[in-house]
């Protein structure tokens, strides 16, 4: 994991593991913060708290990151507290531990910024920190008085005539065992994950027995004579030896080069131990250590500051990913023989580069293309042989496209923590009472819109906070409960996924808007005549408008629903407003499952070919002469008694063409308003793949994307919702 003994290695894969595994635990930290200022008594939160930041402060100490350490081990004094009960949970304290997460987020997003590693805590320090008993604030906690009986690992012996036996908990493998590895003179190694998960479990608060007179912390040296290929076996063997006799303050040479089998004639440890003697006893069982000398470290500076403050829970990760090191050695060790059996060795998932993925996600798109293309040529041809093989095709380049769109899906759930928190720290801002309910944790996204909608998502909830619901004293005087509700429900219906962010706070009064909407410029008085309530509510999304007089850290300048419906619009979605002065308000985001691939209607406006997505249309009608109408000079068509407005395609689009328009594509809006498209002629409906809109056309018309057809030729797919 290091570089040169001490640099953390910011090339390799530990950087992308630590970082992938911090920001984990700082999303969990979060959520488990907020669920504890609601339910201060929940023990079982303080202790994943706990058990979190602890392997925060394991795995920086290993990147060499101290100013992570640091805060993170203030914040353990401060869960610690809370734990053993000599400290009450309140708001004051949330806002603390909410603070120490915010500094840990900064200076690791400081250090995957950085070509030169950020070691010092640069972040804003964190005010009104809440008065501990001296003890609390103390030295770091011993593991005993933390994790009780919590054995890491459990040293036992083979079978008659084999060597030194290891179990290893984790619990990161299926069956019980990962492997029974023959090597060499017979020594194996059982990984078992009940050690592991027996030091999670057993938990308790109990200080453990006095320190024997033989504790404290020791320089220890290890001499040994072990064979070249079972080296990091019994590398391994001595880690694991030190890890659970004591705090292994450092270790020469460092942990990568131990755990890759550079163990060379001497290792040197720095510990802190509550048993020498046993120390030594243990050390001495392992194969091949010849003597282990002994010297008082008190006050003395480790050589191997990386090495951390390594407690429990650390010691466990470190042994996790110390167990893929050793087997992948073994392996490649031309006289050990290792045989792991399948059953026995299995990953129910792995972690995939997002990059790949997105590429293999582009390839099952262009296959879509390749496939629409295909069954164009099929048409002209009549070969049952050539159409055999096409719908064998087809079916392999759906059922591919399908299982890529699944791996590409995340469940909306994984940032509902980031929801929280802004109306948290908002509502506290502002003097206000939320509470946010959430529904439809699990329902899946594709990953890029789900990235795509997050800032959206949150402005809306700013608004539904600020702007929405009331302050505790207007809220008693209208007969409400002071403590207001934001309530974001996710689900899906066939082809999208829907949000709805739903408040119980003032509503939209639609009066107000029209009269701010002419004020400002926006629209003239005899337009604001004419557009219904529902209509008006979407005054809110034009550029400009604000219903704030002025303009605070939160809102006021005009710009957010209108950049909230521009991007729920660029990725081919729908905003929907419904609401109820005095009442609340209902904002949905309907979005598509995904932006990759999209099913279209292909149609042709004089001589061009324009596609709109097919999610979006009703039904196609042949225009004539009875069913035409007009209204004040307007074009209307009666549809089996539905009067529906109709604009002619080629007008909307600013295209001079005098062909005849005798086809209606009806849509129906995001309002629930139905509307017609004067169309020369609806040719096909096809699958594309879709492409960004080319530079020259970015902002000159309201586009989706491009895309190829299945003869070869492009076309734009418009957005309906935006051009009406």
């Amino acid at each position: 994991m290091m570089r040169g003994g001490n640099m953390p290695d910011r090339s390799g894969r530990y950087v992308d593991l630590y970082l992938s595994e911090v920001m984990d635990h700082l999303n969990s930290l979060n959520d488990l913060f907020l669920q504890l200022e609601k339910h201060p008594d929940d023990r079982a939160a303080v202790l994943e708290a706990f058990r979190a930041m602890h392997s925060i402060k394991g795995d920086s100490a290993m990147m060499e990151l101290h100013g992570v350490v640091e805060v993170a081990h203030e914040a353990e004094n401060l869960l610690a507290a809370i734990k053993d009960g000599k400290l009450a949970v309140s708001s004051g304290v949330i806002d603390q531990l909410l603070g120490y997460v915010d500094r840990i987020e900064g200076m690791v997003k400081a250090f995957a910024r950085s070509d030169s590693p950020k070691y010092r805590d640069d972040a804003p320090k964190c005010v009104g920190t809440p008065s501990l008993p001296p003890e609390a604030l103390g030295k770091p906690r011993t593991p005993n008085g933390w994790l009780g009986e919590a054995h890491l690992l459990t040293q036992a012996p083979g079978p008659a005539g084999a060597g030194t036996g290891v179990g290893v908990g984790a619990d990161a493998y299926d069956g019980g065992k990962i492997g029974g590895a023959g090597v060499g003179d017979g020594t194996s190694v059982d990984i078992n994950v009940e050690a592991k998960s027996n030091a999670k479990s057993n938990v308790n608060a109990n200080a453990g027995p006095p320190p024997p007179e033989n504790a404290g912390t020791f320089k220890v040296v290890i001499r040994n004579n072990f064979e070249e290929k079972l080296k990091p076996i019994r590398a391994f063997a001595l880690l694991r030896v030190l890890a659970e006799n004591g705090d292994l303050a450092a270790v020469v040479p460092p942990y990568d080069r131990l755990a890759a089998g550079d163990v060379p004639l001497e290792v040197v440890a720095t510990i802190s131990t509550q048993d020498l003697q046993k120390l030594k006893e243990d050390l001495l069982k392992i194969e091949g250590v010849v003597s282990v000398e002994v010297s008082s470290a008190e006050g003395a500076t480790p050589k191997d500051e990386g090495m951390g403050s390594l407690k429990a829970l650390d010691k466990i990760h470190q042994v996790d990913r110390l167990i893929s090191t050793v087997e992948t050695k073994s392996q490649e060790t031309a006289s050990a023989s290792v045989d792991v059996t399948k059953d026995r060795y299995r990953l129910g998932e792995i972690k995939v580069n997002v990059q790949s993925l997105d590429r293999l996600f582009n390839l099952a798109g262009e296959l879509v293309l390749a496939k629409s293309r295909l069954n164009n040529i099929v048409k002209s041809l009549d070969s049952a042989d050539l159409k055999e093989i096409q719908r064998f095709i087809e079916g392999v380049v759906t059922d591919l496209q399908n299982e890529v769109m699944t791996i590409r899906l995340m469940p909306i759930g994984q940032v509902f923590g980031v929801f929280s928190r802004v109306v948290r720290d908002m509502a506290k801002s502002l003097g206000k009472e939320i509470d946010l309910i959430v529904e439809g944790g699990d329902t899946a996204l594709d990953r890029k819109v789900l990235e795509e909608i997050i800032d959206p998502i949150v402005h809306v909830i700013r608004n539904a906070v600020d702007h929405g619901i009331e302050p505790p004293e207007e809220r008693l005087k209208k007969g409400k409960n002071t403590v207001g509700t934001i309530r974001i429900k996710a689900y899906r219906d066939v082809t999208n996924f829907i949000l709805d962010i739903e408040d119980d706070g003032r509503g939209i009064d639609p009066k107000i808007v029209k009269e701010i909407a002419i004020s400002k410029g926006l629209i003239n008085a005899k337009k604001a005549e004419s557009m219904s309530d529902g209509e008006a509510l979407y005054l809110i999304c034009v550029p400009g408008f604000s219903t704030n007089r002025g303009v605070s850290t939160t809102s006021g300048r005009g710009i957010g629903m209108s950049a909230v419906k521009s991007k729920v619009d660029s990725l081919g979605g729908s905003l929907i407003i419904k609401s109820s002065p005095g009442k609340g308000t209902v904002i949905s985001m309907r979005l598509p499952a995904s932006v990759t691939t999209m099913k279209i209607l292909v149609m042709r406006v004089g001589e061009q070919r324009y596609a709109v997505p097919l999610s979006d249309v009703v039904e196609i009608v042949r225009v004539s002469e009875s069913i035409k109408r007009y209204i004040k000079g307007e074009p209307f068509i009666d549809l089996r008694g539905r009067i529906i407005r109709v604009y002619a395609l080629s007008e909307l689009l600013g295209i001079k063409d005098k062909s005849e328009l005798g086809t209606a594509v009806i849509v129906r809006k995001s309002d629930g308003l139905e509307y017609g498209l004067l169309v020369s002629e609806v040719l096909d409906e096809d699958e594309v793949a879709l492409k960004p809109v080319p530079n020259m056309f970015y902002g000159k018309a309201s586009l989706i994307g491009a895309s190829v057809l299945g003869d070869g030729s492009p076309t734009f797919i418009i957005d309906v919702m935006d051009l009406l």
